[in-house]
């Protein structure tokens, strides 16, 4: 093995003390020399991290009446400067069904429902469960999902946000910490913060005799 005759070599010539002997023989499994160059090389060591998969919820039925607001929504998110779009409106005009829909030609977008949740200091801790991200050890939730979330181009629809605006500066963080987020909250009241973006979901147009809409 010329590895192990290389430590070996080493050992004679430089006689480390007994200390430094165990690291040595630890070296042996992790160094590996190439034949070409004949320079040793650090394995790096092998991670367990994986992308998180998309979560949107599935369409169970057709979206229509809403090309138009569709197409908008994507233009806005098209535009480099988009960091966060913010659907308003109020209740029963199709905002979550307009952000899933808007979201289906992103890459990775992932969903969090907050209507279950009151209380604006949970709003992140929330998130990193719904998209699945590992269990904060250290109570930090922004550090969790930054993690979590990592490098890759990803678009996260937050869901029913009204009752939490509090958690507004939270999400404001969240996309400061993470270059490549981009997000998309649906409330009934804008989140008021520096990089929103307000797009007002107009109510669905009265359909004429014997047309359907969704």
């Amino acid at each position: 093995d010329p590895t192990m005759s290389t430590l070996l070599l080493l050992t004679n010539a430089l006689q480390p003390s007994a200390e430094v002997l165990p690291g040595l023989a630890l070296l042996g499994h992790q160094v590996k020399i190439l034949p070409a160059e004949g320079s040793a090389l650090l394995e790096a060591p092998e991670t367990d991290a994986r992308p998180l998969p998309s979560t949107l919820p599935p369409e169970t039925t057709p979206l229509i009446g809403r090309e138009l607001e569709v197409a908008a929504v994507r233009a806005l998110l098209g535009r480099p400067e988009t960091r966060l779009v913010t659907l308003t409106g109020p209740g029963g005009t199709g905002k979550t069904r307009l952000a899933i829909a808007a979201a289906t030609d992103s890459p990775r977008a992932l969903f969090v429902d907050l209507s279950p949740v009151s209380d604006p200091a949970l709003v992140l801790a929330t998130a990193a469960r719904a998209i699945g991200a590992p269990e904060s050890q250290g109570g930090n939730d922004l550090e969790t999902l930054v993690e979590a979330l990592g490098g890759e181009s990803t678009l996260l629809v937050l869901d029913n946000f009204e009752q939490v605006l509090d958690a507004a500066s939270d999400v404001a963080r969240l996309v400061a910490a993470v270059p490549s987020l981009q997000v998309i909250v649906t409330s009934r009241a804008p989140l008021r913060i520096a990089v929103e973006r307000v797009y007002a979901v107009p109510p669905l147009p009265i359909p004429e005799a014997g047309e359907v809409t969704a």
